[in-house]
């Protein structure tokens, strides 16, 4: 009998050799040991392929799949399609986790039943972090999803799902998306009456300043892909849920803006 691993976690990993350990690490010294580790990688052409094998070669929970490279969106969806887990959380390959994280994250789950756990993030730059907390105004997928985007960070690699949550609501990251997929996945989801639950402790270290290329570290070439996400999201949303859409265009303006001012230093 195969066993069903308590919590499947999804990196999707392209052209990361440079911080690629530094995730794995974090994650393989997890104080909860019942978890898998799927690294799905993206067509890499640096050593970050390499680095994946030899994981996998010394922990039998780590799970390695190469791919063409079709984007983040739809190696996310693969990742969610190769899990097996109870619950399923994501990690950027720039990013790491406090060794507790999905110690704190399943133990709240369980202890009241939820779908869904997030956590508070902590912003890491080169030389300073930010707390970002979540502050929710209330704990019902409703009162989630009226902040999503706003004091709530519209991301999957805070928050452990549970699995099902995917097939019972028929969640699927869009291939067509390169970037915001995530907040197309949190928009449905807490369209439906999941049970969430939330813990104050910053558990995520989300890198801002490793890879300046990429779009959650401002890359002045995001920004025509990010606005064509949205787009595809706004025609594929109702009215109820037009107001996220406008504050991630609000917020896409605010970084632009911030581009500008730093290109002319």
């Amino acid at each position: 009998m195969i066993h069903q691993h308590k919590i499947s976690v999804i990196v999707v990993v392209y052209q990361s050799e440079m911080v690629l350990r530094r995730c794995i690490d974090s994650i393989i010294m997890q104080t909860f040991e019942d978890f898998e580790l799927l690294l799905v990688d993206d067509g890499s052409t640096d050593m970050s392929s390499k680095i994946c094998d030899e994981y996998s070669e010394k922990d039998e929970r780590i799970c390695v799949f190469h791919r063409c490279h079709e984007g983040v969106s739809s190696c996310r969806q693969y990742g969610i399609e190769k899990a097996t887990g109870e619950y399923s959380i994501f990690c950027d390959s720039d990013d790491w986790m406090d060794e507790n994280m999905l110690d704190v994250l399943y133990c709240k789950a369980k202890s009241e039943d939820a779908d869904l756990v997030m956590c508070d993030v902590t912003m890491e730059f080169s030389d300073y972090s930010i707390l970002r907390r979540q502050r929710p105004s209330d704990l019902t997928a409703n009162g989630i999803l009226k902040n999503l985007g706003c004091s709530i960070q519209p991301t999957v690699w805070n928050k452990l799902i549970r699995l099902n949550c995917y097939k019972r609501y028929n969640l699927f990251f869009p291939k067509e998306m390169s970037y915001a997929e995530d907040l197309y996945i949190l928009m449905n989801l807490f369209s439906h009456p999941i049970k969430v639950a939330y813990t104050g402790e910053a558990s995520y270290h989300y890198d801002r300043y490793s890879n300046k290329k990429s779009i959650t570290r401002g890359g002045a070439d995001f920004v025509p892909g990010y606005i064509k996400s949205l787009d595809y999201l706004e025609k594929r949303t109702d009215e109820n849920l037009q107001q996220i859409i406008i504050y991630q265009k609000i917020g896409v303006l605010q970084i632009l803006l911030n581009i500008s001012v730093d290109e002319l230093h």
